[in-house]
């Protein structure tokens, strides 16, 4: 199985196709399998092909082996709901040769996966949905460990569980959980259906349904700015956007930290000079873990209330937990709604963070962390603001291996 790493290449700005979300949580961890399901054609494909079905029943009859044993430890009741590599890997070649031999799942595949950008962006065809599935199915494998089986995610101090894996509660509740979804009748109907569910089960009880929060915020927070959108004369501006990371605050009920403040400030002095028609204000529920704030909406708040800068100006991305993903998910934001690609955007923080995402650091954690750099070119300005050109095919991919912000 190839890593995201090197599946994922930098690409020009693709052809305008923004993920479609119906079930905000599902579709941004596995938009493939949400796909499938959405499809009749493809969930009749699916269901009929041979090896698939096998599998299916091979995991069902494991799932009913542990339904009976009470006061098992997590990780028994979780076994039969995660994907072993020569699972992944079958359901991969049956995948591929459903895409030669079915229509559907070949509509399915080049006219929807592949223009969504969501999926390894350098594969194409059977090679791209085979890859998806095992992004996907690493996911579920991710979730399950985390939330199910108490492994450390990668952001222990803000992504972890809730619960303790090892108490009697949590235990019996696994167990519950997996009993349910074995006496599903929907559980046989694909050979992802019963694992999909656990996986959207654990984020939902732990509290972990950041990804899907405000959606969709077209008709909700960014709606007033969506229909200033169409009237704006971009030959005025010099940038797109101004682009603000939130800074959440450490302190349980403080709902904008100090620095946070300062940084909304900064850029309200920047935009009132006219240089870029939106302010883009980025971050999640992330500090404190469990935070009732969010870093987006807060500032948000300030603007209207000290700043007095009109909701028809202001955009917010709800969803980023780290500053990687305050670049990419805003670059996101901006494909989704049709900013002129061609423009760059102005980011406004504060001077300590500028200087770091100008930095060599900064590309090399993107590297690390996300696989690819959301930018083509970062410029740094006078203290405090950094040029930013966005990468917006490396950006529309979506990593199920983070699932409160993918």
């Amino acid at each position: 199985m190839l890593s995201f790493a090197a599946i994922v290449s930098a690409q020009t700005a693709p052809r305008r196709a923004p993920l479609t979300l119906t079930q905000p949580l599902e579709d941004k961890n596995f938009h493939l399998l949400s796909l499938i399901e959405r499809s009749p054609a493809a969930r009749a494909a699916v269901s009929r092909d041979a090896s698939l079905t096998h599998l299916c029943s091979e995991r069902q009859a494991a799932l009913d082996q542990v339904i009976p044993g009470q006061h098992l430890e997590a990780a028994q009741y979780a076994s039969p709901l995660l994907w072993t590599k020569e699972q992944i890997e079958l359901a991969a070649d049956a995948l591929r040769s459903l895409y030669s031999s079915d229509a559907a799942i070949r509509e399915l595949t080049d006219r929807q996966l592949q223009p969504s950008g969501v999926g390894p962006g350098s594969l194409s065809g059977a090679e791209l949905l085979a890859a998806t599935w095992q992004a996907e199915a690493a996911g579920m494998n991710r979730i399950a460990a985390t939330y199910a089986e108490g492994e450390a995610p990668r952001s222990p101090e803000i992504d972890g569980l809730n619960y303790d894996a090892h108490s009697e509660e949590y235990r019996e509740f696994l167990h519950e959980l997996a009993r349910t979804i074995d006496a599903d009748p929907m559980t046989g109907a694909l050979f992802f259906s019963g694992a999909l569910q656990f996986s959207l089960t654990l984020l939902e009880a732990n509290q972990r349904d950041e990804a899907a929060r405000f959606e969709p915020l077209e008709t909700g927070e960014n709606a007033a700015a969506l229909v200033r959108l169409k009237s704006i004369n971009w030959k005025q501006f010099r940038y797109a956007a101004i682009l603000v990371p939130g800074m959440g605050p450490e302190l349980p009920a403080v709902p904008l930290s100090p620095m946070g403040r300062l940084r909304v400030a900064a850029a309200a002095t920047v935009y009132k000079t006219g240089q870029a028609p939106f302010l883009l204000l980025s971050g999640g529920y992330v500090h404190p873990t469990q935070t009732p704030f969010n870093e987006a909406l807060e500032m948000k708040k300030l603007l209207l209330r000290e700043f007095h800068i009109p909701a028809h100006a202001i955009l917010i991305d709800p969803h980023a937990r780290h500053t990687t993903t305050n670049l990419r998910d805003a670059a996101r934001i901006l494909y989704r709604y049709g900013f002129p690609l061609d423009k760059p955007v102005l980011i406004v923080t504060d001077i300590y963070q500028a200087a770091y995402i100008a930095s060599d650091e900064f590309a090399q954690r993107c590297d690390h962390e996300l696989g690819y750099r959301p930018f083509r070119k970062l410029t740094a300005l006078p203290p405090g603001e950094v040029a930013w050109e966005p990468a917006y095919a490396n950006s529309l991919f979506q990593d199920p291996l983070d699932p409160l912000d993918p």
